[in-house]
């Protein structure tokens, strides 16, 4: 595994359970918050690459073959600093209307070239699948 890996709780959203200490450099740091995650019950998580860059969210409404992926939005934090340089949407960020102002913080469509937005579409798609996400029906 190479580090910075990010870990997530699975099958959770709206940031729930992620904060900017869950973006490790070492074993011994990603064992602690995998322990503090399941203490807080979280079932299971999710373990990735930390890959700095862009804030990329994308909607996803429907199941199987119903599958609607909408168009990606990038996340734009003008203020990096107050985030210690790390641009994620962190629970405490998306639950606090106050700290998103305080950090001028605001989504826009993905502007990049189609292929991109396809291939970030695609990925997004593939991952729901892959982590047998489900979106609940009444």
């Amino acid at each position: 595994m190479q580090f910075p890996v990010i870990i997530k709780p699975n099958f959770e959203g709206g940031s729930d359970g992620i904060f900017l200490k869950n973006i490790v450099n070492s074993h011994t740091q990603l064992q602690r918050i995998i322990r503090q995650l399941f203490l807080k019950q979280y079932d299971s998580v999710v373990v990735e690459s930390f890959i700095m860059g862009k804030e990329v969210t994308v909607a996803i409404v429907g199941n199987g073959a119903d599958l609607c992926v909408y168009h990606p939005r990038e996340v734009v934090f003008p203020l990096e600093k107050q985030t210690q340089g790390l641009s994620i949407l962190s629970q405490p960020i998306k639950n606090n209307k106050k700290l998103r102002d305080k950090l001028k913080l605001y989504s826009m469509p993905l502007n990049e070239d189609r292929a991109t937005v396809l291939k970030v579409k695609k990925i997004a798609a593939r991952v729901f699948r892959i982590l047998k996400l489900r979106i609940m029906q009444e």
